[in-house]
């Protein structure tokens, strides 16, 4: 926490000066947030209804032993109700619609961690950015604040290296996912298996390396390219689950979706700094 104030202190000091946003710009900021809940939620939903299914119904089928049919009803109700609570909470901003929409992702969260049986510490790590994003939006609808809001700025900061972090490390340790999906996307004749491995773990360094300047009390031009290049890295890897695990890359990508838009609403947020900073002669 001491961090987290510290560079919001220094950044403050150093770049905003007095400044804060417009009313209607923070509510542009925080509609970027919530279209990115609405895909991913989408995307759980398109998982539920057209496909498979997801964690809970895994969940309720395997561990606790319920029949199939029951389990996947269960997944598709819930997730249809998370779906209405979410474009009834962009209409109106009831703090207990977004408060049960951010219970059910997390819940996700916790489940997927419980069943996964490859490096689960991970998991919190790399879903920060899915599990934190309906969080903050929950602060900021409860407290009747948008995210000019410091506090939420910052948090923001944290979710996006951390799930930048996350996905780095998975990249380090040569997660099979994504070996997978470098191959498929790539051709199976472009990389040998040795440079493949080689590309991954140098995309995890860089990804570690971004999320960490990210965190730095950097001048905003710098800031506002890492947050460009994470919002570009972001939609890449989100749109290249199309290609790995098609025909379910769709909700896939859904899913991903604040990967993208988180580093973006950023990259405006600090845009719009700029602008409000500049002096008349700039």
């Amino acid at each position: 926490m001491s961090g987290c104030m510290g560079i919001k202190q220094t950044y403050l000091e150093k770049e905003e000066g007095q400044h804060s946003l417009t009313q209607s710009s923070a509510q542009t900021l925080w509609r970027m947030w919530y279209i990115a809940i609405v895909c991913m939620c989408g995307g759980y939903f398109c998982k539920a209804v057209f496909q498979s299914g997801d964690v809970i119904n895994g969940f309720l089928f395997l561990v606790a032993d319920w029949d199939e049919s029951s389990a996947a009803l269960t997944e598709q109700l819930g997730i249809a109700v998370v779906f209405v609570l979410t474009v009834l909470t962009w209409w109106k901003p009831f703090w207990w619609a977004a408060t049960a929409l951010t219970m059910w992702l997390v819940a996700l969260a916790l489940i997927t961690y419980a069943q996964s049986t490859w490096h689960p510490w991970i998991i919190p790590i790399a879903q920060a950015t899915r599990i934190g994003l309906p969080i903050m939006v929950v602060m900021a609808v409860r407290g009747g604040r948008y995210p000019q809001n410091q506090e939420l700025i910052c948090a923001c900061r944290f979710l996006i290296a951390a799930t930048f972090i996350g996905h780095g490390i998975e990249a380090l340790l040569l997660r099979g996912n994504f070996i997978d999906m470098i191959t498929r996307t790539c051709g199976y004749e472009m990389f040998t298996q040795s440079q493949t491995s080689l590309l991954l773990q140098a995309i995890g360094v860089l990804d570690i390396i971004v999320a960490l300047l990210l965190l730095l009390p950097l001048p905003l031009r710098i800031l506002r390219m890492v947050a460009l290049w994470m919002a570009c890295w972001g939609a890449l890897t989100a749109m290249a689950r199309i290609f790995a695990v098609s025909p379910q890359g769709y909700s896939e990508m859904l899913i991903r979706v604040p990967h993208a838009i988180l580093p973006l609403s950023l990259y405006f947020y600090w845009s719009k700094i700029k602008l409000l900073t500049m002096s008349p002669n700039e």
